[in-house]
């Protein structure tokens, strides 16, 4: 690039010799616009090359970075391959167990919300259905249309009241086994971490702290509100009630209810089960870590000290190399910059001060014997 970057100057500079009378030879006022012209053609190239330069160099941060990492990496070979397995498999058991456990858990309190929010359900439509003579004790077997919206809203009502109910007890038990998980993981991960020593500490920081930041991700996916919204779902049903002409049947009641409680269970079903994901999602990554940290302690057990060094001198030849075409580019940057300040100059109104006039250069342009130009 420099090459190309002497080429434009040495235009530029003739350019400047012709507009300020240096050549005797080439003086006539077209040439002396020619030459002004491509002066200020030939700036463009210039910058084009410093921008060049510059976003070379913006984009070779990046390769630094890489190298950095490599660097932290090496080192760190040596401190994981420290680390006492028996801690690792320790951990391992134990995020084993709160796998379970958690399990457990989460199976437990599904099947206690479904059958307690269905017992919930069940008395409520019991109550709506004495309140109009249509329980078993009653004779009467339909609501009549003069009694179908009143019918109708008070079903609405059940229906927006239970799915409130059934969002604050879902929330109540996904946050507590959220919060089980969390606290449980963070204290196995910190545990691990006291064990070690400040240099098997350091060597797992990065993936520690990615962990870190993982179970508290899944913890706020875990505790985000879900919406039950019986509402929606039978919406039609009860519209289709309030709009018929005929009257509203117990069976119709009883296919209702029915409804509603499979909707319940499926509901509470699939939220339990995508929040539950989440946690199992967390559980297997921390158990990746930790099966990860055995397999490299493996690896890095069997390397020499002859291979450990080439890898060192392999990355420190890459940053030599980095390090060598950033000066370059820098200079380049350097020469492009001292460029436009004197193609700023030379374009200022020239001074009648003759004494701040260039010696003349030789002149490359003359000939002895100038010949006439033909067609």
């Amino acid at each position: 690039m420099n090459e190309y970057l002497e080429m434009f100057q040495k235009i530029t500079s003739s350019t400047e010799d012709l507009i300020d009378d240096q050549y005797h030879s080439v003086n006539s006022n077209e040439i002396k616009q020619t030459a002004t012209e491509l002066q200020e053609a030939v700036w463009p190239c210039i910058e084009e090359i410093r921008s060049f330069a510059t976003s070379l160099k913006d984009s070779m941060e990046e390769c630094f970075s890489v190298l950095e990492k490599a660097v932290k990496d090496w080192h760190n070979k040596t401190k994981v391959s420290m680390i006492p397995q028996h801690q690792i498999w320790n951990q391992v058991a134990i995020v084993s167990r709160i796998f379970f456990e958690i399990n457990f858990l989460a199976g437990q309190d599904k099947s206690s919300l479904i059958n307690s929010s269905k017992r919930v359900w069940i008395e409520k439509i019991e109550a709506l259905k004495i309140k109009y003579d249509l329980d078993e004790k009653s004779k009467q077997k339909k609501i009549l249309r003069s009694g179908k919206i009143n019918f109708s809203n008070e079903i609405y009502a059940l229906l927006f009241h239970s799915s409130k109910e059934i969002e604050s007890d879902l929330m109540m038990s996904v946050t507590r086994i959220s919060d089980e998980i969390s606290d449980r993981n963070l204290r196995t991960i910190e545990e691990l971490l006291n064990e070690l020593n400040e240099d098997g500490r350091n060597s797992i920081e990065d993936e520690f702290n990615d962990l870190v930041e993982n179970v508290r991700h899944v913890r706020n996916k875990i505790t985000n509100r879900y919406d039950i919204r019986l509402v929606d779902d039978f919406r039609p049903t009860i519209e289709d009630w309030k709009s018929r002409i005929s009257d509203v049947y117990a069976n119709d009641i009883v296919e209702l209810n029915n409804q509603v409680l499979d909707a319940i269970e499926e509901k509470i079903e699939l939220v339990f089960d995508k929040k539950y994901s989440f946690a199992k999602e967390s559980l297997e990554r921390i158990v990746r870590f930790y099966n990860d940290l055995l397999e490299r302690q493996v690896r890095y057990q069997k390397e020499t000290i002859a291979q450990r060094q080439a890898e060192k001198a392999w990355i420190e030849h890459q940053q030599q190399d980095l390090e060598n075409l950033k000066v370059k580019l820098t200079a380049l940057e350097q020469l492009t910059a001292n460029s436009r300040t004197d193609f700023k100059k030379n374009n200022k109104s020239t001074t009648d001060d003759s004494q701040l006039r260039r010696p003349n250069p030789p002149d490359p342009f003359m000939v002895e014997k100038a010949q006439p130009f033909t067609d």
